[in-house]
């Protein structure tokens, strides 16, 4: 049984009564079809058969005929009847099954968690209370009445003929098996048409409340054409659906009328030869003929009604997925509702995340007294609102529990929680209706009361100036009011229901001085003798609280009065992050010693621990810093052991891997033992809960950690001849658990942890081997098991600089693209726009001041995303370290990237490349752009939209180095992308 028809089974057996006798009357109305060629047999067989020419009318030949008559208006009256009261009892059955499912739906709607509403569609889920709701009930008024009395005809055509005469019934039955299948065969193509119809309509409808819903951002940005556009896309595919059901309801009715045609000529000329034989009566041929001609009709009608009630169904199965969600806050059959709460409220080690991947409140532990008030406030993201949902029971925690004056909340009854607990958001939220419906919403109180409220809330001056006073309609969200107004009559409307807890977030929001001034007034009164959480991030509001708790990463780092916590984080924030010395990094919650392993100086005593041995360590650096918010970061350092120079990563999670990975890599640690400056290359320092790992072990890559020997014997088996010594290993490059290239005599070994990572270099180091006018290491040999590739070395010089090789590397691109290569990997502009903004979420953790600033260039680059090209083969990474100067000509070293992209995103890359953040990037780009398309031979369509992604690509090499003032050059990094694009 599908789900939706469980769903209607209950709707059904509440209404079986009209159904029924609906159902009945079709059944009437068929027998009554049915009947309707038989007055004219009677006439035809005993009236008209066996007179010649004139002749006159008997007694009995008149009775006939005036029977006949009688018997055509009875069967119209019955007809008449039948169907008069069928319409009638299946319209009232539709229209009170369509209300039932329309408020069930809502209802249920009403119940659902916040967290179902925030991960749908608004326009989506109005479409299933509206037309979906409708749509069923039509089934029942119309198309269940109509199918039943089309089968009901089409059988009894069946047993007429066949008591007629079986002979002429079988030859007409032969034409009704291509009927029915012709009917049916439509059937799953209109359901799936149906559902694809549905599917469409309600993106449409979500797009259009999502755009009309904030029509003045839409404006302001200028974004009209783009909300049309995304309308208008949404509306063709529609178009086309509803076009290829018409084509489907064409081709249908096309076949019906030629095999019904078929079937009557049939029935006509065999018929005539019965008539001959004396088989059956010439008032029996027109039975057969009027059966024969009509039979398409209830075939019609049964693929029609069949296909409307597919639609139906498809739209019973939108609203039965509403109905058998679930995801409601569970509330017990004894949940509490006792007297008005004292208002304590205890966070007892309280984690939360809106998704299993991102935790927005973790191990929170936080006590606020009934009476008190608490500001809570943090940067964006920090966790603020989500504590406040909590203590509303808008959610439930993942672990831990929010108490109630010492009750668990999911203890408590929902409706008694909900009076206990006053909401004021940073936009008040308003209905259609007056001045007074909107302060007593949802409450029963005369209007002395809302007028009090108003005063208290100092409403009353404002609204007493309106049209009509507390009678003046408001207009959708309360259009006309100002920001300060529309928050007094939501501070009204608290004050009306007297909560004990008041949740206030963002309340001055985007108000202006004068505006916030005057809402403190009522603020105060309203916050007075309550507890009161403010999620704030005004310092001046936060002062007028008891406590103030500081989240930073869905943790509390910092909790007491307003004038200690406030006046540290002014200093703070007076002080900066990038002032002298060297910078750092925000607080990580999830990783407390991130800005310890960014510093040389604070790791240098821990690296020599994990040597096991009194030994001389100077010169340390980073070399690479490769970091995940809040999940793991990984510290690649360079220094001297004994005047040695060595390797060390540093690598810390959140998932408290670093200790137990250790007893899993032992063994593998032992191969690199004694080309290794530690005893044993693998250890974990709980002082700064991080694993420790010297060069060559790496776990991510078993190729590094090999013994020379052991390769060289692997590459023998492979054909490859290493002349080397055993230890003549040269390490060229190094990304900490992603890569390392080395060398190994004459060749060139590239290793890599993922298999993905190793495919993709694998198929480019073949293709480029192919290449006929681009110059690339050829490949010689792979080690699968190891993630291996192998290649010759080349011996050349690396251009000093870009411009040096400008106009060569543009040629190099022009003729790389017109190889006939077929890498595995496609990317167009998008692919393109989703690398620029993964990159730079972590620009957004490291430098949060940029957030703002990179919202707008990516914002920007979305709105111009280029069309659509021709794909051409591209390198991937094209810069100037992947050239090497061999005699008079350049070769290209690594293909690791290469896919099938736009013209422009090589050169895009090139340019992208020069960019350092250095104040005179932009003079730079041009000196190289003038070149390197000259030697491309024109400029590529896009080529700014390209770079500008390609320079936001960059945005975090900086931090990645740690180089002097990285923060400085990070954010001169985003803005000559913003510069670029607004070229």
């Amino acid at each position: 049984m599908s789900s939706a028809t469980r769903m209607l089974r209950p709707y059904v057996r509440l209404h079986w009564p009209a159904l029924f006798g609906s159902g009945a009357m079709a059944v009437v109305l068929a027998l009554a079809e049915l009947a309707a060629p038989w007055p004219l047999k009677i006439v035809l067989d005993h009236i008209i058969l066996g007179h010649e020419g004139a002749f006159e009318l008997g007694g009995e030949e008149l009775t006939l005929l005036g029977a006949a008559a009688g018997l055509v208006l009875a069967i119209a009256f019955v007809s008449a009847l039948g169907e008069n009261l069928s319409n009638l009892w299946l319209q009232r059955a539709g229209e009170r099954i369509s209300h039932e499912m329309r408020t069930n739906v809502y209802d249920h709607l009403q119940r659902l968690s916040l967290r179902f509403h925030e991960q749908r569609q608004t326009g989506d889920l109005v479409t299933r209370v509206t037309g979906d709701a409708n749509s069923v009930g039509d089934m029942f008024a119309t198309s269940l009445g109509n199918l039943v009395q089309a089968g009901v005809l089409l059988v009894g055509m069946l047993v007429v003929t066949l008591v007629l005469d079986p002979v002429l019934a079988l030859v007409w039955l032969a034409v009704v098996p291509f009927l029915g299948v012709t009917a049916f065969r439509f059937r799953a193509k209109i359901k799936a048409t149906a559902k694809r119809q549905r599917a469409q309509e309600g993106a449409i409808a979500s797009l259009a409340n999502e755009a009309l819903s904030a029509v003045a951002v839409v404006k302001v940005f200028g974004s009209e054409r783009y909300e049309r556009e995304r309308v208008e896309e949404r509306s063709e595919e529609r178009m086309q659906i509803g076009m290829e059901a018409s084509r489907l309801q064409a081709h249908f009715n096309s076949l019906i009328g030629l095999l019904s045609a078929f079937g009557t000529a049939a029935v006509v000329v065999l018929g005539v030869f019965r008539v001959a034989a004396g088989a059956i009566t010439p008032g029996d041929l027109i039975v057969f003929a009027s059966y024969a001609r009509k039979v398409d009709s209830p075939l019609r009608h049964i693929a029609r009604e069949a296909a409307r009630i597919a639609k139906s169904m498809a739209r019973a199965e939108r609203i039965g997925e509403i109905l058998a969600a679930d995801e409601v806050l569970p509330e017990g059959p004894h949940a509490y509702a006792g007297p008005r709460a004292r208002g304590e409220i205890v966070f007892e080690n309280v984690s939360f995340g809106y998704t299993r991947a991102r935790e927005a409140l973790e191990g929170v532990t936080l006590r606020i007294p009934a009476g008190s008030r608490v500001a809570l406030i943090g940067p964006s993201g920090a966790g603020k609102s989500t504590l406040g949902a909590l203590a509303a029971r808008l959610y439930d925690p993942t672990s831990g529990r929010v108490l109630l004056d010492g009750r668990d909340l999911r203890d408590c009854s929902l409706d008694w929680l909900r009076s206990q607990v006053g909401l004021l958001l940073q936009d008040t939220a308003l209905f259609t209706g007056t001045v007074e419906d909107n302060i007593a919403y949802g409450a029963e109180v005369d209007p002395e009361a809302v007028s009090a409220a108003a005063r208290a809330a100092a409403a009353d001056d404002f609204v007493s100036l309106l049209p009509d006073g507390y009678g003046t309609e408001l207009g959708p969200r309360g259009v006309g009011l100002s920001g300060g107004q529309r928050q007094r009559i939501g501070i009204a409307r608290t004050l009306l229901r007297n909560p004990p807890i008041l949740l206030l977030d963002e309340p001055t929001t985007a108000l202006d001085a004068k505006a916030e001034a005057e809402l403190l007034e009522g603020l105060e009164r309203l916050m007075r003798g309550r507890t009161t959480i403010l999620v704030t991030h005004s310092l001046d509001l936060a002062r007028r609280a008891d406590r103030v708790v500081v989240l930073e990463g869905g943790r509390i780092v910092a909790e007491g009065p307003p004038e200690e916590v406030l006046a540290d984080r002014a200093g703070a924030e007076r002080r900066g992050r990038f002032g002298r010395g060297r910078p750092s990094v925000p607080a990580d919650p999830r990783l407390p010693q991130l800005n310890r392993l960014l510093e040389p100086e604070a790791m240098l005593p821990v690296l020599k621990r994990s040597l096991g041995r009194d030994t001389r360590v100077e010169g340390l650096r980073v070399a690479r810093v490769l970091y995940k918010p809040g999940r793991r970061v990984a510290v690649h350092f360079r220094g001297l052991v004994d005047g040695e120079p060595h390797d060390a990563v540093a690598s810390a999670d959140t998932k408290g891997e670093a200790a137990a990975e250790l007893p899993l890599h032992l063994d593998a640690a032992r191969q690199v033992n004694g080309r290794s400056p530690a005893r044993v290359p693998i250890a974990y320092d709980a002082d700064v809960d991080a694993l420790l790992t010297w060069l060559p072990f790496d776990a991510g890559l078993p190729a590094l950690c090999e013994p020379p020997e052991r390769l060289r014997d692997r590459l023998r088996v492979g054909g490859i001849s290493v002349s080397a010594r055993v230890d003549d290993i040269e390490l060229l490059g190094y990304k900490p658990r992603t890569r390392a290239v080395f060398r190994l005599g004459d060749h060139v070994l590239k290793a890599y942890r993922k298999e993905r990572q190793f495919r993709s270099a694998l198929n480019g180091l073949i293709a480029s081997s192919g290449f006929r006018s681009v110059e690339a290491p050829r490949y010689e040999a792979c080690c699968p098991e190891l993630r291996l590739t192998v290649q010759p070395a080349v011996d050349g010089s690396l251009p000093e600089t870009p411009t040096e090789v400008a106009r060569e590397a543009g040629a190099l691109v022009r003729r790389l693209q017109r190889e006939r290569v077929n890498p595995p990997r496609a990317a167009g502009p998008a692919a393109f726009l989703h690398e620029a903004e993964r990159r730079t979420a972590l620009v957004r953790a490291v430098v949060p001041e940029l957030r703002a600033k990179l919202d707008q260039v990516l914002a920007r680059l979305r709105r111009e995303l280029p069309p659509e090209e021709d794909l051409l083969p591209a390198h991937g990474d094209f810069h100037v370290n992947q050239l090497l100067r061999v005699g008079g000509r350049l070769v290209v070293v690594d293909f690791d990237g290469m896919c099938l992209a736009p013209r422009a995103v090589d050169l895009a890359t090139f340019l992208a490349d020069v960019v350092r953040g250095r104040g005179r990037d932009l003079a730079t780009i041009e000196n190289v752009a003038e070149p390197l398309l000259v030697g491309y031979g024109r400029r590529p369509p896009a080529l700014d939209w390209y770079l500008a992604a390609m320079i936001l690509t960059r945005a975090p090499h900086p931090f990645h180095r740690l180089v002097p003032g990285w923060p400085d050059r990070v954010a001169e990094t985003v803005a000559v992308a913003e510069e670029v694009l607004a070229r």
